[in-house]
């Protein structure tokens, strides 16, 4: 099992801090470079490879938590989409009565619209959008309808007094021109008396 070389000078072993400590390094380095250089590099080797599987395992758990956040998240996100759709659906109910909700998120062209990335729909937009030319048919409908009713309503109300412009009082004179009239009131002023 060569394939882990250690090079002692990554742990601050060099020929010149032999004298130091009164030879005992000198003398490790001897002997794990001679006599016990097999088991040295072999322990040396486990550590290692502990160390390494210990470090898997640690970057494996975060991952696994990681994605298990990443579950939860989704999952929160569609409960709320969902309860979202549930609301959108009774007042898309209220609003169009033909509104199916189980029809219509069996549709896949609805379905596609709500989940889509980066810009999902709502209900009531997709379903707008889906039945666009059925809507706007039955809203000219419901239009006519209503103008219909507005005039037949109108037609068999009674005419109120002052609503038109035939009967009630005219004043005297009403017909005349601004020079008849400033010539009538000249003879008026002069004492002679007017009538119509």
């Amino acid at each position: 099992m060569d394939v882990l070389k250690i090079d002692l000078a990554l742990f601050g072993e060099d020929d010149a801090s032999a004298g130091t400590d009164g030879g005992k390094a000198a003398r490790f380095r001897q002997l794990i470079r001679g006599e016990f250089k097999d088991e040295f590099s072999r322990a040396v080797e486990g550590i290692v490879r502990r160390r390494l599987k210990q470090e898997r395992a640690r970057m494996e758990s975060a991952s696994a938590a990681q994605l298990e956040q990443v579950k939860r998240l989704r999952e929160a996100a569609a409960r709320q989409r969902a309860g979202q759709w549930a609301q959108e659906a009774e007042e898309l109910a209220e609003l169009y009565p033909q509104f199916d909700v189980e029809g219509e998120l069996s549709d896949p062209a609805l379905a596609a619209l709500l989940t889509r990335r980066g810009r999902p729909m709502s209900l009531r937009a997709a379903f707008e959008a889906l039945h666009f030319e059925e809507l706007r048919e039955q809203i000219g409908r419901e239009a006519e309808a209503r103008a219909m009713e507005e005039l037949r309503a109108r037609q068999q109300r009674p005419v109120e007094n002052g609503a038109t412009v035939q009967g009630g009082f005219q004043a005297p004179g009403g017909h005349m021109s601004r020079k008849e009239r400033e010539a009538l009131a000249r003879r008026a002023a002069r004492g002679e008396r007017i009538s119509f």
